[in-house]
């Protein structure tokens, strides 16, 4: 009888790992009701949140970080499955081997024994006659055995079979899912990463200055709670995109040194320290909250870092505080927020009124003393 041939392992390729930082991001949160940046054309608790779910898909509990892992764990779990099946896989394979070459050895003795029972004894020799028979239900037992085997080897490869082909079709449906996963998992990271690209972090952050803004007019007609927790959330956000930015410059080699200043004792702000800038700078919507309109001259032209000149309107500061001490009557010019987390510049109309020093290795970066006298 022929011996059934081992079957062969399956073979499942596992899946590249992705990229680290593989690329993707969500555009903007909106409809047609909502202008760049997430803000809805609606009342002001509409725009607060809009702001809080583009906080949500962009800044809160590493987005892209969070969806890398949750890739990467899918994957780890397809490829732990993968090993799995192939240990047993490989294992079966070792049985149905051992069952062949048994049922080879029991062949070969089989054979052996017919090429010894080819020559007839002589009928009339008892004890001849005796031994070949012997060596018959030998050989008989022999293939009694060897059909067992063979039985028992071609239903456990039958049964292999079905495994494999299962194992295959199962893998196939993995295979599906994952890279359904991975594409999904890409496009939203590619959507995230467009989403800073495109300059929606500033627009989303200047949004929420003027949203900032609102909200204090408003409280000046009539001071309501709801008003009051707006300014608080609008507050809160200006400070997580703050802290994100601060973080994102801190990891950098040559990143930008932002400080945390209070104006007139009242509004927390962040400002990139610039010694190359000659004046403090702000943007328009911090000056409305403030409610230092009324303080705002004529445009004055403004120096800021690599000798760039630019034109903004001129204010005086009552009162800025930074690390412990405070200026008063600060020279400033308005302009727009250079990026997002950061409302402007701490330049020289500030830091000259200090002997100061920039320590980046150290925690706060910005050493500032009272002028010292000479």
């Amino acid at each position: 009888m022929s011996i059934m041939a081992s079957k062969e392992l399956l073979a499942v390729e596992p899946p590249s790992e992705p990229s680290p930082h593989s690329a993707s991001q969500s555009g903007d949160v909106g409809d047609a009701s909502k202008d760049r940046g997430g803000q809805r054309v609606g009342t002001m608790a509409d725009k607060l949140r809009d702001f809080e779910a583009v906080m949500d898909a962009h800044y809160r509990g590493e987005p892209i970080e969070k969806k890398i892992a949750g890739l990467n764990q899918v994957i780890d779990e397809h490829n732990q499955w993968v090993k799995s099946t192939q240990v047993s896989h490989e294992a079966t394979r070792k049985e149905l081997e051992q069952e062949s070459q048994a049922a080879q050895a029991i062949q070969r003795q089989i054979e052996e024994a017919d090429r010894l029972l080819a020559e007839k004894p002589d009928r009339g020799n008892k004890a001849a006659v005796e031994s070949y028979n012997t060596s018959m239900e030998r050989r008989n037992k022999l293939v009694e055995q060897y059909n067992h085997l063979g039985a028992a080897y071609r239903q456990h490869g039958t049964s292999f079979d079905d495994v494999v082909t299962k194992s295959r079709a199962e893998q196939r449906v993995r295979q599906e899912k994952l890279s359904s996963h991975r594409a999904d998992v890409e496009k939203q990271i590619a959507q995230h990463k467009q989403w800073f690209e495109n300059g929606e972090d500033l627009l989303l952050f200047r949004g929420v200055n003027r949203l900032l803004a609102e909200s204090y007019a408003e409280k000046l007609t009539g001071q309501t709670a709801a008003v009051i927790k707006r300014i608080d959330r609008a507050r809160a956000i200006r400070r997580e995109m703050a802290e994100h930015t601060i973080a994102a410059n801190e990891r950098a080699s040559h990143g930008l040194l932002i400080v945390e200043a209070t104006l007139c004792g009242q509004e927390k702000c962040f400002l990139v320290v610039d010694t190359g800038a000659t004046t403090v700078t702000l943007p328009r919507s911090l000056v409305n909250a403030m409610g230092l309109s009324a303080r705002l001259g004529k445009p004055v032209e403004a120096r800021l870092a690599g000798g760039i000149k630019t034109t903004g309107r001129e204010l005086v500061i009552p009162k800025i505080s930074v690390g412990g001490v405070e200026a008063q009557n600060v020279s400033a010019v308005v302009l727009d927020e250079p990026k997002a987390g950061v409302d402007g510049l701490l330049g020289l109309s500030f830091l000259n009124r200090f002997d100061f020093q920039l320590d980046q290795r150290r925690p706060k970066g910005l050493i500032l003393k009272p002028k010292s006298d000479k």
